[in-house]
Parts: C-alpha cells; sequence; structure tokens
C-alpha cells in the first residue's frame, strides 16, 4: 500500500513548530534510500497550527 503524500505548502502549516530532530531522522532515512514520513496525531497538530508534543516518524527500513 503507498501512503498518501500531502505537501506542506496544501496546508498553512507553521514549519517552524516542527521538530528539527524529526526533520533530521526523516532526512537521514531518506539519504540511506529509506521512505520516511510524518504521521499520526503530529500531523492533525500542525494542521490546527497546535504545537505537536511529539513526532511519530513511519519508515521502510528495518530494525537492524
Amino acid at each position: 500500500m503507498t501512503p498518501n503524500k500531502i505537501k506542506v505548502s496544501s496546508f498553512n502549516i507553521n514549519e517552524k513548530i516542527i521538530s528539527k530532530s524529526a526533520i533530521k531522522v526523516i532526512k537521514k532515512l531518506d539519504q540511506s534510500g529509506y521512505k520516511a514520513f510524518l504521521v499520526g496525531g503530529c500531523i492533525r497538530d500542525l494542521i490546527l497550527d497546535i504545537r505537536p508534543k511529539d513526532f511519530d516518524v513511519a519508515t521502510d527500513a528495518q530494525p537492524q
């Protein structure tokens, strides 16, 4: 199943409240050839312009 990707520009999301650590993890996974996405409640909070308490990342990387 392919996830639906929604661009940040589709919403008025304040990118300044996205965790720098979460972005770093996603970029590192991407650079390593994996797919990674922010998912869950943090997306809801970002759309509502609420600072998320935590950030969940879904990935196709296998634990090693």
